[in-house]
């Protein structure tokens, strides 16, 4: 059981509605979100003031089509944003990942940043993987950009393009695998089928096409949905890209919170994916008593030999 004491309790509400669906996974969750908060919210009493939802909860649930693991994203308040990616890194060791990411300055030298770090969590009903999220400056240095770089390998000439931003850096120590977000506003129907190209993920064009148009009900080919957009490429140990994502804000693209929830059982069923893990926990925003949309970011997954699938990042409700 979660301690109400640490964890907020929309939280506390919706890894009780997980519990029933996956008992053992929900158990893990709960036990490695009340120990993170307690290190990371030693002020929880103060209004919620973060980056990563649009209230600023320091807790975003991720759900994906692809499985049903329980994910969540946590801010590490407390500290200057600055000194947050240590700490986040020493939290995922603290966790039994050890972790040096890889980036070592992407932030050096940098005047200011607005969040710093924050750490990812994905639990199964046997195994506990964690993440750390990077924020990008705003203008990074020579020596950043040259270790971007040699990350980057065959893919460093994103960086070049003035027509897409490097965001975030995330890195997963049990897989080993970087992750770069950038944004890209506005893109074309042409420029996003230009980087699935590009990402070596051409033959998945069409299926990608086809799940946009069916979520958005638009004519994704002509004009994508939206106007804020981004995308992230997931590269493993060799530096090989294995993943292409492509996001939108889930407002935009559907609309309001009932909207959204309605149009992603619909296509859910359509589409033969397991997103009762998502119906339990967004059944609570029903009763919600914060105002302002709580679904974040709908990304459109695309890897190799697999159908795209989707995930959405879901503010907690209160029961």
């Amino acid at each position: 059981m979660v301690s109400p004491g640490v964890v907020p309790p929309e939280l506390t509400a919706s890894l009780k509605a997980l519990a029933p669906l996956l008992p053992e996974a929900s158990r893990r969750a709960s036990a490695a979100l009340e120990w993170i908060l307690n290190r990371a919210l030693p002020a929880r009493d103060e209004p919620h003031d973060g980056k990563l939802t649009g209230d600023g909860f320091p807790v975003e649930l991720v759900f994906s089509s692809l499985d049903t693991a329980i994910r969540y994203t946590c801010e590490v308040p407390g500290l200057a944003p600055k000194q947050r990616l240590n700490y986040a890194c020493r939290l995922s060791e603290a966790l039994g990942q050890p972790l040096r990411f890889p980036l070592a300055r992407l932030q050096e030298g940098c005047a200011s940043l607005e969040w710093g770090a924050w750490l990812g969590g994905r639990h199964t009903a046997t195994t506990d993987r964690y993440k750390v999220y990077a924020e990008a400056p705003d203008a990074l240095t020579p020596a950043a950009i040259s270790e971007l770089n040699l990350a980057l390998g065959d893919y460093r000439t994103l960086l070049e393009s003035h027509a897409y931003a490097l965001r975030i850096a995330g890195f997963a120590p049990g897989s080993q695998r970087l992750e770069l977000y950038f944004r890209g506003r506005g893109l074309e129907p042409r420029e996003l089928r230009g980087l699935l190209q590009f990402s070596g993920l051409a033959d998945q064009q069409e299926n990608l096409f086809s799940l946009l148009e069916a979520a958005s009900r638009q004519p994704a080919r002509v004009r994508l949905p939206g106007n804020q957009h981004g995308f992230s490429i997931s590269l493993d140990p060799r530096g090989e890209l294995d993943m292409f994502t492509f996001f939108v804000f889930a407002r935009s693209l559907f609309g309001a919170d009932p909207v959204t929830r309605s149009a992603l059982l619909t296509l859910s069923e359509s589409r033969g994916w397991n997103l009762e893990h998502y119906a339990a926990v967004s059944a609570l925003l029903q009763r919600r008593q914060t105002r302002g949309p709580h679904h974040g970011i709908v990304s459109f997954i695309v890897k190799r030999h697999d159908l795209p699938g989707v995930s959405i990042g879901l503010r907690p409700g209160i029961a």
